[in-house]
């Protein structure tokens, strides 16, 4: 039977296609989710570049920007939730990958992972005696994060921290030029010794009372010479670029004991070996 073609019928027809088109199953990911992928693969390339350990300038700018791929990550998070409410049904193909790959890119970026120095296995052949009279307690120490928080940091990547009840001599750990003499940010009252004690190496001791000090930068002093005091000390070698190097003490008393070589230990009472002549 025929029907005449009205206004009604072609609005029945074009809300049918619409609909028709909607209930097609959507392809691909969204824009989102494609930014978010491509946030990952730059932590990835960066973390393939510090893995690496090419030394120099280089790894260490990229270390001090790692922080970069979790915020833009975090930025791609909070923008997905609003785009995704807006775009419904929440839950879609492809947006789950999306969220995961977001998920590991911020885990990865807060990730607490030492600076992975070129160093790392080539110590000083320096022979380091403490930088300290009396005996002193090692708090920090090692290469994991949770015995030294030094190792998120290039140039203390290798360093030590130790602490005692009251002030001591600094002394001249080895034969050394001072370099500069800098301020310790948030204390004013206390700065860092910078001495060059070898080609390419230089070993900073960052604690030493500010009003102790007994040296001058230029000033070439002997190991043994009194420095300054203090009643903490942080130790760290690094080379010229400010890449961590491992060091070693020699001929030292740990635990009551004599230790001719080696690095220190968190939780150890060390103090210089007064028989060593």
């Amino acid at each position: 039977m025929w029907r005449p073609t009205n206004a009604w019928d072609a609005t029945d027809r074009a809300l049918n296609e619409i609909t028709r088109v909607e209930s097609k199953p959507k392809t691909g990911f969204e824009p989102w989710a494609k930014a978010g992928f491509g946030v990952c693969g730059l932590a990835a390339a960066l973390t393939g570049y510090l893995a690496m350990r090419p030394g120099g300038e280089g790894p260490i700018r990229v270390y001090g920007l790692w922080f970069v791929p979790g915020l833009l990550a975090a930025g791609l998070f909070l923008f997905s939730l609003v785009w995704c409410l807006l775009h419904r049904p929440l839950l879609q193909r492809g947006r789950l990958k999306g969220w995961i790959a977001l998920a590991v890119c911020l885990w990865w970026s807060v990730f607490p992972f030492p600076y992975p120095s070129s160093h790392e296995g080539h110590a000083s052949l320096v022979a380091f005696e403490l930088p300290f009279a009396g005996e002193w307690e090692v708090i920090f120490a090692g290469h994991r994060y949770r015995q030294n928080p030094l190792v998120l940091r290039a140039e203390t990547r290798f360093g030590v921290g130790l602490r005692r009840a009251g002030e001591a001599e600094i002394l001249a750990p080895v034969d050394a030029v001072l370099l500069a003499v800098e301020p310790v940010p948030g204390d004013g009252s206390r700065v860092t010794l910078v001495l060059e004690v070898a080609k390419l190496e230089i070993l900073e001791l960052r604690g030493v009372l500010r009003e102790s000090t007994r040296v001058s930068p230029g000033d070439s002093f002997s190991q043994g010479a009194s420095l300054g005091r203090t009643d903490r000390l942080d130790v760290y070698l690094h080379d010229p670029f400010g890449e961590g190097k491992p060091m070693r003490f020699h001929g030292f008393i740990a635990q009551g004991r004599r230790v001719e070589k080696a690095e220190l230990r968190v939780g150890q009472t060390v103090s210089r070996d007064q028989e060593i002549p």
